[in-house]
């Protein structure tokens, strides 16, 4: 999974927003752009993966990810005291990836229903919304390769029990009953092994409907 962190003035958001990813995930990429290059800066050394300063690397990054985080601001042009350009917020709200805003109250954007918490609060409550995200997407890599692996044996496994069934039967025809055995157990090493993929399938349909 792609995540990508935006912050600006001194990158300390993002910084601890980073710090928190890389403690409970070891399977994401982080790219961290800032809107100056203090921000980036702080963000680099707090581990992102790598890093960039500026508008147009907000622009190229939104294609690329798959969760965006940042202050509710990179949303709205000239939010953070106007490190926010308007190519900016629009490049992050037209992105295909998903987006955790945090709710800051700041430079003239006041967020209405939701209550004044700390910022370690916030950050938590974004690691969590990323753990449900992260599961989404490692059950959609499980059930991606078991598609895979039913088009395998529909395409191919199936048929080719079908051919070593009509070999047997050639084989017993011509009283070859040597050869007709070794057959036989090849065909039952073979459906063992449908077997044990259709176990899978099984599995798999029990966690969708957790």
């Amino acid at each position: 999974m792609n995540i990508l962190v935006i912050d600006g003035q001194g990158g300390q958001l993002g910084g601890q927003l980073i710090k928190s990813l890389k403690s409970n995930f070891k399977e994401i990429y982080i790219t961290a752009v800032g809107t100056n290059a203090i921000a980036t800066a702080t963000m680099l050394k707090a581990g992102a993966n790598q890093a960039a300063t500026g508008e147009n690397p907000v622009v190229v990054a939104c294609r690329k990810a798959d969760v965006i985080i940042g202050p509710i601001g990179i949303v709205i042009a000239d939010a953070l005291y106007g490190e926010i350009t308007p190519k900016m917020a629009v490049a992050v709200g037209q992105s295909d990836a998903v987006r955790i805003l945090l709710p800051v109250n700041k430079c003239s954007n006041l967020i209405a229903g939701v209550s004044d918490v700390n910022m370690t609060t916030i950050i938590d409550d974004a690691i969590s919304k990323v753990k449900d995200l992260v599961k989404t997407d490692n059950l959609k890599t499980k059930l991606d390769d078991w598609d895979n692996t039913f088009k395998l044996i529909k395409e191919d496994r199936v048929p080719k029990v079908n051919d070593m069934i009509s070999e047997v039967d050639f084989l017993i025809d011509r009283r070859d009953y040597k050869n007709a055995i070794k057959k036989i157990a090849e065909i039952e090493i073979e459906i063992s092994t449908l077997k044990r993929k259709s176990d899978i399938d099984r599995e798999l349909e029990s966690m969708k409907q957790k």
